[in-house]
C-alpha cells in the first residue's frame, strides 16, 4: 500500500523561517548542560501528480505550518 509519498509526486516550493535560542549552565568546571528550543513558520505550495514519475496532475495544495521546529538538550565538555 505505501504512503502518499510513494504513490504521488509533489512539485512546487517550500520556504520558511524560524527563531531559536538556548541556555548553557556549567555544572562543573569541565561539564555543562545546554538547552535550546526553536519555533518556525513555513509555507508549502505544490502540485500533486498521481504517480512518482509518470502520472497526470490530480490537484494543487497549499499548506502553512507554525509551531515548534527544534527542542534539544546537550551535554557539554570543555576542552581547555
Amino acid at each position: 500500500m505505501g504512503s502518499k509519498l510513494d504513490r504521488n509526486r509533489y512539485q512546487g516550493y517550500l520556504w520558511g523561517m524560524g527563531l531559536s535560542g538556548g541556555y548553557v549552565e556549567m555544572v562543573t568546571e569541565k561539564f555543562g548542560l545546554e538547552a535550546s528550543a526553536g519555533v518556525g513558520y513555513s509555507i508549502m505550495n505544490h502540485e500533486v501528480y498521481n504517480c512518482s514519475h509518470c502520472g497526470s496532475k490530480i490537484g494543487k495544495e497549499h499548506r502553512t505550518y507554525f509551531g515548534p521546529t527544534k527542542l534539544a538538550v546537550s551535554l557539554i565538555y570543555k576542552l581547555n
